[in-house]
């Protein structure tokens, strides 16, 4: 219903989207499907550039696509060490504070001068909904032959996986994706489950521990 009242808001149909936030009545765990390093190559590379702009920003920041929706240069911070963003997010209103990674910062240098959000459309408009943002993505998806299950959502899950292979802590992966860290907990132990390969990262870090105690 939500997507219905949706397309007719965005075409300027219904006056109102009464709909709008309202939350759904079933819960789905797609934390095992992830968007490959090839997938998301193949995608930067084929897609127009105002969309794969939005599967880069996905990937290398993990925010929600409400919160991409909104991300602007004001979310932009200067630090010692490079920048970084700085947002609320929308749905749990938790500070995410997220380092700018190479890739995002070249999004972020790309954007035009004077506008103010970094993901808009093909005119270099704001897209009407949040809903805009993955509707493009899926789209693209399908014209590429890329796996129909992946969504833009999907790259949240990307993004908190490879904070976890880089090594980040549970409580740096909480702030970066703006989860609690029990929230953090639950993801790290659903991706071992799933890569058992990572106990012998693991436990090379507790034997490193261990040996400089």
């Amino acid at each position: 219903m939500q997507k219905i009242v949706s397309f007719g808001y965005d075409r300027s149909e219904l006056p109102d989207h009464h709909l709008r936030g309202v939350k759904a009545v079933y819960k789905s765990n797609r934390a095992e499907i992830l968007w490959t390093l090839d997938e998301i190559g193949r995608f930067e590379e084929c897609a127009p550039e105002y969309v794969s702009r939005i599967l880069i920003a996905a990937t290398e920041t993990g925010l929600r696509p409400g919160d991409l929706w909104h991300l602007s240069t004001f979310h932009i911070r200067k630090t010692p060490q490079g920048r970084r963003i700085e947002i609320t997010t929308a749905k749990k209103r938790r500070r995410a504070v997220i380092p700018v990674t190479e890739r995002m910062g070249r999004l972020i240098d790309a954007t035009l001068i004077g506008r103010e959000r970094l993901l808009t459309n093909s005119r270099g408009e704001v897209f009407a909904t949040e809903n805009g943002l993955g509707d493009v993505v899926a789209k693209w998806r399908d014209n590429l032959k890329i796996r129909k299950v992946l969504r833009l959502y999907d790259a949240r899950g990307t993004a908190a996986t490879r904070l976890l292979l880089a090594g980040a802590e549970i409580r740096e992966i909480a702030t970066a994706m703006g989860w609690s860290v029990k929230r953090a907990n639950e993801v790290i132990e659903f991706y071992v489950a799933m890569h058992p390969d990572m106990t012998d990262q693991l436990l090379a870090k507790i034997e490193s521990f261990e040996r400089n105690m």
